[in-house]
């Protein structure tokens, strides 16, 4: 039987930006922690910093220039770290974030502007302060919650080791027992929830390989009960396919695709034609899902890509260029438009360095004309794809999409290199041209010869479009 795709059409468009709450803007100090620190500081796993759902709805005409539109939030229930995927309660917002009217009036600013937000749903495990494993610490195999989680001995004791399935082993982090009925209805009430009360249009699904796939079933079904287009995003780190049948989840993060990417573009490992195979392999593994893959470059749980690439703006002003040229939506991590640094966990989770002084402007610039071109052109965000060129260093290839068609030209190597490119007959483009920089040249425009003679330094991009009115 045929695997149908039935993501929301939406998603198709989308090009979202991931936000950590406590780290993108301050726009409401009256809830504040205590022990807030100053913006500037250096984040470590503990500190706050102050960031709030105010603050987000203050940048939200930042996004919208960018061309951002759909936002994704790490968590922001109620929680006692500065991440959040502890979580406490699920149907509170956390008061150092807002209340569910910040919430609301968040996705009523994002709406208006025809912007989607998802929300990060934490399912495989809670904060040992969550209330029903409180209540199995105080009455053990007596609570009527003992079953919500994986005990694997009574009494249950934390320390020096806990006696109870955990996130990493963490005391702090006790893992949910899913096949438990009463979670699964837990769960579901949650996705419900937070659409019939604030209207946000969808979750990203932390951990999702943890929860059996029946729940998962259980949990779109109820969810696109409540809103027919909500969009499934699972956190994979692998082969996500198992989770797109049978009705499940829509899609997942796709880090076998950066992988990939980071190969060929950054480290430089693999030649143009290695690099392709292995992302038609992935197009074929994830099938009619392989169009809305959500592709990324980094996470709150990887470096940074400037710190990846090496503090190399070209490098990384490439990677974006793929980013956002290739097929799949495309998931951008707040501040990587403005080459922002930083190391794995908690380095990759600095604050958001706004006034524009600390900026790489040549980055920010280039985020925001890819990201901008990626909206004008269906065939950016629709189109089907086809290799021109994958040579040495050297990556040329084409989307097309109904009149709408773009050439994008790539080369990942260390040399400058002059290439022709034979085009198909009906392919059109020349209208628009963006050139990641003055040494990228184009020595003959296309009339009627289908040829196209490109000048290519190190690092260098070329995007032609046709002429969108």
């Amino acid at each position: 039987m045929t695997q149908k795709n039935t993501v929301p059409e939406w998603v198709n468009d989308a090009i979202i930006y991931q936000i950590f709450p406590d780290r993108f803007a301050n726009g409401d100090p009256s809830n504040d922690p205590i022990d807030v620190v100053p913006w500037s500081t250096g984040p470590n796993r503990i500190n706050f910093f102050g960031g709030d759902l105010q603050g987000i709805i203050n940048h939200v005409d930042y996004l919208e220039e960018l061309g951002i539109n759909c936002l994704y939030l790490t968590p922001i229930f109620e929680a006692p770290s500065n991440h959040r995927y502890d979580t406490k309660d699920y149907f509170q917002v956390d008061e150092m974030l807002g209340t569910s009217d910040t919430l609301q009036a968040l996705t009523q600013a994002l709406h208006a502007r025809q912007m989607k937000i998802i929300l990060d749903g934490v399912f495989a495990h809670v904060s040992d302060r969550f209330p029903a494993f409180q209540d199995v610490l105080k009455r053990g195999a007596a609570s009527p919650y003992a079953q919500w989680f994986l005990v694997d001995d009574f009494p249950v004791k934390q320390y020096p080791q806990p006696t109870y399935r955990a996130c990493g082993g963490l005391a702090s982090m006790p893992r949910l027992n899913s096949e438990n009925p009463e979670i699964q209805e837990l769960m579901c009430k949650v996705g419900e929830y937070w659409i019939q009360t604030a209207n946000i249009d969808g979750w990203r699904l932390d951990m999702a390989w943890e929860i059996p796939h029946k729940v998962w079933s259980k949990f779109r079904a109820r969810v696109r009960g409540a809103k027919a287009d909500a969009f499934l995003l699972g956190e994979f780190w692998g082969d996500a396919t198992p989770w797109l049948a049978h009705d499940q989840l829509d899609s997942s993060t796709n880090y076998l695709w950066r992988d990939t990417v980071f190969r060929f573009f950054v480290n430089q490992c693999t030649d143009a034609k290695t690099f392709v195979r292995e992302i038609q392999a992935l197009r074929a593994l994830y099938g009619p899902y392989g169009s809305t893959m959500v592709n990324l470059l980094g996470s709150h749980d990887t470096p940074r890509l400037m710190t990846i690439c090496n503090d190399d703006s070209a490098k990384v002003i490439q990677a974006l260029a793929f980013l956002l040229t290739d097929i799949g939506v495309p998931l951008i991590y707040y501040g990587d438009e403005v080459g922002l640094t930083g190391g794995n966990d908690p380095e990759c989770r600095k604050a958001m360095p706004w006034g524009g002084e600390a900026w790489n402007h040549e980055v920010y610039d280039a985020s925001k004309t890819l990201i901008n071109l990626r909206k004008r052109h269906p065939a950016l965000r629709r189109g089907d794809g086809e290799v021109l060129m994958a040579s040495g260093r050297i990556l040329v290839f084409s989307r097309r999409y109904a009149e709408d068609s773009v050439i994008v030209a790539f080369n990942a190597g260390f040399q400058g290199e002059d290439i022709t490119v034979e085009l198909p007959d009906k392919l059109a483009v020349g209208g628009e041209i963006w050139r990641s920089s003055s040494e990228v040249s184009l020595h003959r425009t296309l009339s009627s010869d289908p040829k196209l003679s490109i000048g290519l330094p190190p690092q260098g991009v070329l995007i032609m479009a046709r002429s969108l009115e």
